[in-house]
């Protein structure tokens, strides 16, 4: 994937998230540009991929706000650019500038990157505007407590253990159950649902996979799901599944990527069957759990549905 300029736009990451967020439903536009920004919020070396969607994201936020940046409409979806307003809250704010200085800090792909080329420099100016937009007189003085809270929450984070079983609480009065696989940040998601806490984790793993996805490490990292037990992955294995990525012009345009990241050119029809590479919320994990048992659409998968 490639970059072809400075600006918060200007590569194939942040194309992919504008392709997601073209014709998306507001909400539906929300929630893919908290993910990118939560995907940034992690204390692993933070990959090329990720930062880049991140800055993207921010800018999309900042320019909701009053002073930022205009979008340009040759650029971002028209309706961005036009000024289609979309319900932001606060909390967008706070995870867009922790993950711009994510993207600037020393566990950080990105930094070394335009170093070597040698414009570090022009890379931090594009990102000040952002900053001052997002850092508004309304987010002063929540930004930094937010920080200082989540540095004295960080000594009990839950980390990623491959193997380990986590809760999934679906909202409805049941959960079901996910666990994690040989490499972060890949959870496998168990069709396991029920409404009681009685836990067999060796039973869990033996039950039908319904999709292994990415998922942000807020999921487990705040607590939201807990976890429950842990089996050697040699036990029950599962296989964490090839993704496709398709480019925002041209749907012909397509690649094929593993779980590490190695990547392939293909054809949309070496694609069917395939999930669109991306980071899951938590929130929008146990949505989809709960559209498939009431045999429903996902909106989010049919956001990022391969196009023919």
């Amino acid at each position: 994937m490639g970059t072809w300029g400075i600006g918060p736009f200007a590569n194939d990451d942040a194309a992919d998230l504008l392709g997601s967020l073209d014709d998306a439903e507001p909400a539906v536009a929300v929630a893919l540009l908290r993910e990118a920004l939560s995907a940034a919020d992690t204390e692993e070396y933070l990959q090329v991929d990720v930062g880049q969607a991140a800055v993207a994201a921010a800018a999309i936020v900042a320019a909701q706000r009053p002073g930022g940046p205009r979008l340009d409409p040759s650029t971002v979806p028209v309706s961005l650019a036009e000024g289609s307003r979309l319900d932001l809250s606060d909390e967008l704010d706070r995870l867009a500038l922790v993950a711009l200085d994510r993207v600037v800090g020393e566990r950080s792909e990105l930094p070394g990157l335009w170093q070597e080329g040698g414009r570090l420099q022009a890379f931090h100016a594009t990102l000040e505007p952002l900053r001052a937009a997002l850092a508004s007189d309304r987010h002063a003085d929540t930004v930094p407590a937010a920080k200082q809270q989540g540095q004295r929450r960080s000594a009990n984070r839950q980390r990623f253990e491959p193997g380990a079983v986590l809760r999934v609480g679906l909202d409805d009065g049941t959960h079901t159950y996910a666990r994690m696989l040989s490499h972060r940040p890949y959870l496998a998601v168990y069709d396991a649902r029920r409404s009681d806490d009685d836990v067999d984790v060796e039973q869990i793993v033996r039950s039908p996979v319904l999709f292994v996805v990415a998922v942000a490490a807020a999921a487990y990292r705040s607590g939201r799901w807990q976890r429950v037990g842990w089996v050697p992955l040699l036990a029950a294995a599962v296989v964490i599944p090839e993704f496709f990525l398709q480019d925002i012009f041209d749907s012909q345009q397509c690649q094929v990527v593993d779980h590490l990241g190695r990547e392939r050119a293909a054809t949309p029809e070496e694609c069917v069957g395939l999930e669109r590479s991306a980071v899951w919320a938590a929130e929008h994990i146990e949505e989809r759990v709960r559209d498939h048992y009431q045999n429903r659409p996902n909106a989010h998968l049919e956001v990022m549905k391969l196009r023919r």
